[in-house]
């Protein structure tokens, strides 16, 4: 998997911020699988956003993110 987000500021800040993910996911069983993803952000100008939410409270960080874990559906 991966995604791609370009955000355009158009006030006159420019606070432009690109981000980009990439992610895998692997079968385990018909039920059961393992996942993993990364995600990254650039800022530019001041721009605070900040990957997947993370509820970091300092201002404009929280650039990257990893995620890893086991999924099974019952």
């Amino acid at each position: 998997m991966m995604s791609y987000v370009d955000h355009r500021d158009r006030t006159a800040l420019k606070q432009d911020a690109f981000q980009y993910g990439l992610g895998y996911t692997y079968a385990l069983s018909k039920r059961t699988d393992v996942y993993t993803a990364y995600g990254y952000i650039r800022n530019k100008n001041g721009a605070a956003f900040t990957v997947g939410n993370n509820g970091d409270v300092t201002y404009g960080s929280g650039n990257r993110a990893f995620n890893l874990g086991v999924r099974h559906f019952f």
